[in-house]
């Protein structure tokens, strides 16, 4: 009967002890977030209407009731569904594996080789150029693989850009690609920004006036998007849309255009939007995505795509 009741009791103990931890928990997530926001979100009056959503969630013991995992998720969705803004993401920090734990390199994910971005490049019969871009990258390795590319499709009698897996990146390979489409300068000011702590808009687009690679001002352009192209790949389609330098072609993408910043602690790290960005009309790709100007519908869209290239 002792015995019972003392597992009885050790179990109300126990059951009260990961109450108070779940809640110390939560406290401390909500804490961070908020202060990640405060610290370098461009809008502080959304930024306190996202704290007053988060903390009335701690209050009425909604997040506290969560697995560790799920309350992150929720954090996450209640940030976007709050906001509009999908870049807001909340997770844990992984803690690196010890150098003596048995296996641990074994562990560890290859990493993967994006070859500057630009994974695949091939002319399509009769001469079509075909560029996967997978990741948007700017350094010198980067720029030296788009050069490649471009130098390999010199003279074709069209360009096809695959940006279907382009989550985005870093959006000054955008206008080192757009140096070498345009005949003038004019796409340079269709976007503006306002980042935090900033008053004043001004242009997105990183201005590149060198071209080192092959220029294609007069050459048909095609880009291929889908629900996974976001970011800095949205604008890159987004721009040549709206300056009808290409037609678009896929399905609407993911409406994630804020760049965002990482803020972590020793537990939690936090995606943070940190500039708006649209056009001087003040046209926006954030929550709505590009609409293509062709949807494309079949099992094979290289194959459609080509199709419609070929028809034109």
């Amino acid at each position: 009967m002792i015995l019972g009741v003392f597992l009885g009791c050790a179990g109300v103990s126990a059951g009260a002890a990961d109450s108070g931890t779940a809640e110390r928990d939560t406290k401390a997530l909500v804490q961070f977030q908020c202060e990640a926001i405060e610290r370098v979100y461009y809008d502080p009056a959304m930024g306190r209407r996202l704290c007053r959503r988060l903390r009335a969630a701690q209050r009425s013991g909604e997040l506290a009731a969560l697995p560790a995992r799920d309350r992150l998720k929720r954090v996450t969705a209640l940030l976007r569904e709050t906001s509009g803004d999908v870049h807001f993401y909340a997770g844990p920090v992984v803690k690196a594996a010890k150098a003596d734990t048995p296996d641990a390199d074994d562990k560890a994910e290859p990493e993967t080789n994006w070859n500057g971005g630009i994974t695949q490049v091939r002319v399509l019969p009769p001469n079509v150029g075909y560029i996967r871009w997978d990741r948007h990258l700017a350094d010198d390795v980067a720029f030296a693989r788009i050069i490649s590319a471009l130098e390999l499709l010199e003279g074709v009698d069209a360009l096809i850009f695959d940006l279907t897996g382009n989550p985005g990146g870093d959006g000054r390979a955008s206008g080192f690609v757009n140096r070498h489409l345009f005949e003038d300068d004019d796409y340079q000011d269709l976007l503006v920004k306002k980042c935090t702590g900033e008053t004043e808009w001004k242009r997105s687009e990183v201005p590149y006036n060198h071209a080192p690679g092959p220029k294609f001002p007069q050459t048909p352009v095609y880009v291929m998007v889908s629900e996974d192209t976001g970011s800095a790949a949205e604008y890159f389609a987004f721009i040549v849309q709206q300056m009808k330098r290409a037609t678009v072609l896929g399905s609407t993408t993911a409406g994630a255009g804020n760049p965002v910043t990482m803020v972590s602690n020793d537990e939690y790290f936090a995606y943070v939007p940190i500039c708006q960005i649209q056009t001087r009309d003040g046209a926006s790709i954030e929550r709505q995505g590009v609409v293509p100007d062709v949807v494309l519908r079949s099992d094979d869209w290289l194959a459609e795509t080509l199709e419609y290239v070929l028809a034109q």
